[in-house]
């Protein structure tokens, strides 16, 4: 699998450089001194599963939205940031907090680069269908997609936790774990939090529907929204809601593991 290189770079609310070593798979990647390298052992980025410190069986992809020439919502209340740098820094808070509870993820950009797949058409915006088509080639069992909202009202405001309950998503395996997040994401940032879950069968959000395995959207907050603004651009806020939506996920298949147990 080629690597699409980032034309226009987008600052990370936290990080600065997150530096691109190598790959899993066959072929070559573009690296972030520009040269290339054979693909080896999966390291930690974009396309590259990090190791567990305590093994869980399952693959999370974490996909933080927007990013290259497509900023997503924009909005004076983010102080000069916008809705891809948000998603990322989220993303990358996620990615340390699942693998630090024993799982593999994987990302699917790092703000640096993206995967070219037979969904590319030709440009620096990492489209939802290429996302998707990403997605399908791994060996995964989780997808979750983080994003922020806008609204022309200022005073609507919240978070919301999305699912496709499809022919294959069953409530068991989307509804359940959308639950077991929004649950927790309340339980990390405290009683009284505005966090919802929406079932999205009539909805229009792709990369729930595109993917095989189970999945969620989630809508950190309002970019119009005083209050959501400046919790989406506080570090500590990310943090929590980080933690909240990874402990969402791992309570989920802890409690999944133990009720398998049981039966058997």
């Amino acid at each position: 699998m080629s690597i699409k290189k980032k034309i226009h770079k987008t600052a990370s609310l936290l990080l600065s450089v997150l530096l691109v070593t190598s790959c899993g798979g066959e072929g070559a990647m573009l690296v972030g001194s520009g040269v290339f390298r054979n693909f080896g052992e999966p390291s930690v980025g974009v396309g590259r599963a990090a190791p567990p410190a305590e093994p869980m069986a399952e693959v999370i992809c974490i996909d933080p939205g927007h990013g290259f020439d497509d900023a997503g919502c924009s909005s004076e209340l983010l102080g000069g940031m916008d809705e891809a740098q948000v998603n990322l820094a989220i993303a990358l808070m996620l990615d340390e907090e699942l693998r630090g509870r024993g799982y593999t993820t994987i990302l699917t950009h790092d703000g640096e680069s993206f995967p070219v797949t037979s969904a590319y058409d030709n440009n620096n915006k990492f489209k939802p269908e290429e996302r998707t088509a990403y997605a399908e080639t791994l060996d995964i069992d989780y997808y979750v997609s983080i994003h922020c909202n806008s609204f022309e009202a200022p005073d609507v405001s919240g978070i919301r936790v999305y699912y496709f309950d499809g022919p294959i998503k069953t409530e068991h395996t989307s509804g359940e774990m959308a639950q077991s997040i929004n649950d927790e994401i309340i339980a990390s940032l405290g009683e009284g939090t505005d966090s919802t879950v929406h079932d999205m069968k009539k909805g229009v959000f792709h990369v729930l529907k595109a993917t095989s395995v189970p999945a969620s959207l989630i809508e950190v907050g309002f970019v119009t929204n005083p209050t959501d603004a400046a919790n989406m651009i506080d570090s500590v806020w990310q943090r929590a809601f980080a933690v909240g939506v990874a402990e969402g996920i791992d309570k989920y298949y802890r409690a999944d593991e133990t009720e398998t147990e049981n039966e058997t």
